[in-house]
């Protein structure tokens, strides 16, 4: 898969460049192979974005910055569509492999993310 190797370098880039650290990589790394499992025909673009942006909520929350909630309309919206219990599964497998506690608003643009890179 293409794709998968394309996202390990994404990661990479991030580790190298001192954005992230190799313990986030590690966890970003093993998100990229859960959504590989999930989801073999993943969009690239959707999937870079997903995890350019799990890289850098571990990031903000490790530093302690806050990021400003999503719109609750959006979410709520969400609910609505046919991804919605496939996303929120996955939502929840993500969660679970991640080192610390991301805030509701961090978690709010993550879902949204998985909506989208699952939904096609």
């Amino acid at each position: 898969m293409e794709v998968k190797e394309n996202l390990y370098e994404r990661i990479d880039i991030l580790c190298s460049a001192d954005i992230i650290t190799k313990d986030d990589a590690a966890v970003c790394g093993q998100i990229v192979d859960i959504l590989a499992q999930e989801r073999e025909d993943v969009d690239e673009e959707k999937a870079g974005i997903f995890i350019t942006h799990l890289a850098m909520a571990l990031k903000r929350t490790k530093e302690g910055e806050k990021e400003e909630p999503i719109d609750a309309e959006i979410l709520e919206a969400l609910k609505e569509e046919p991804v919605y219990e496939k996303a929120s599964a996955f939502f929840g497998k993500v969660m679970g492999r991640l080192p610390v506690e991301l805030s509701d608003a961090e978690k709010g643009f993550i879902f949204v993310h998985v909506c989208n890179v699952l939904g096609g």
